[in-house]
């Protein structure tokens, strides 16, 4: 009668090898794929900006477009591990938009003039509310609210 952990008799020279894998400061892994969050300036979100990082074996480089909100993701093709049927996995970069918590006079001046100039106003909650995006005909169209970032990560890696 064989125990538990024994194998049958065409099985005796294999090995059960359990590997325990401990968690990176930076990264998250999905199978071959890794994700990891990147901080950038709200001008840089807003203007678009080629930013460089760490990645797991050097630096790298992403673009990020104009206009880029807190929480969209950026791939980095073969950025990721290396697979076992080939190739490499992705590096997926979750936005981080930094906002400054000191603004010198000149700095508050100009944000001020910014948001004179694209018509914020106060909205629900202290939030701060542009009006939405423009349809033809000039009416408004409401924005959704972005989907939480974990959310969009476990979509994407579907």
């Amino acid at each position: 009668e064989m125990g538990l952990l024994e194998r049958p008799p065409a099985h005796r020279d294999v090995q059960d090898v359990v590997v325990h894998v401990e968690p990176h400061p930076l990264f998250a892994r999905r199978g071959p794929d890794l994700i990891r969050e990147l901080p950038v300036t709200m001008t840089q979100a807003a203007l678009g900006a080629r930013v460089r990082f760490g990645g797991l074996e050097g630096s790298l480089e992403v673009a990020v477009p104009p206009g880029t909100q807190p929480g969209e993701t950026l791939t980095v093709k073969g950025g990721g591990l290396p697979d076992l049927r080939g190739g490499r996995g992705n590096l997926h970069v979750a936005v981080r938009v930094t906002i400054p918590t000191r603004l010198s006079a000149e700095q508050r001046n100009l944000l001020e003039a910014l948001s004179r100039e694209i018509d914020e106003r106060p909205g629900e909650e202290g939030k701060s509310v542009d009006g939405g995006s423009r349809r033809a005909g000039g009416k408004r169209r409401a924005k959704r609210p972005p989907r939480p970032i974990l959310d969009r990560m476990k979509d994407l890696l579907k």
